[in-house]
């Protein structure tokens, strides 16, 4: 963990991820249209040890909000929603294989997708830095009783 990353009840934040809290996604910018997305250690913590992840297709026409993926463990279904509209240009396969690869390495190899999107100027507004979610991300851990 680098020193500018935020740690709660043993969830960790990097500084250099952007935030959708509704949906429990972090983006990375990687240039002027492209993002990298996963789920946050939150997320991963409340599902508990995924045993089975499905990805959309490389290929696949994405707007905001919309299901990505699917995550399942023995007391968890849900999906991974993007913040941002674009084309799924990447998809992370080695988490079909290796689900709990996404709650060992939720902010690295754990990665779920890469989407090229022509709105993300505009999209990433609704997204927050750590210093913006910080509060927001200690309230929810509190509320759900994330441990």
């Amino acid at each position: 963990m680098r020193e500018k990353d935020l740690q709660i009840e043993y969830c960790d934040f990097p500084e250099d991820a952007l935030y959708d809290l509704e949906n429990n996604v972090w983006v990375r910018l990687q240039g002027q249209k492209l993002v990298i997305l996963g789920i946050t250690s939150m997320h991963a913590a409340l599902a508990g040890k995924l045993v089975k992840i499905q990805i959309k297709p490389v290929g696949t026409s994405l707007r905001g909000g919309q299901s990505v993926a699917t995550v399942e463990s023995v007391k968890y279904f849900g999906v991974v929603r993007t913040p941002v509209s674009g084309i799924l240009t990447e998809r992370n396969s080695t988490l079909e294989k290796r689900p709990k690869l996404a709650n060992d390495s939720p902010y690295g190899d754990g990665w779920f997708v890469k989407i090229e999107s022509s709105l993300l100027p505009d999209e990433i507004k609704s997204l927050r830095d750590l210093s913006g979610a910080q509060q927001a991300i200690r309230d929810q851990i509190s509320e759900l009783r994330v441990r």
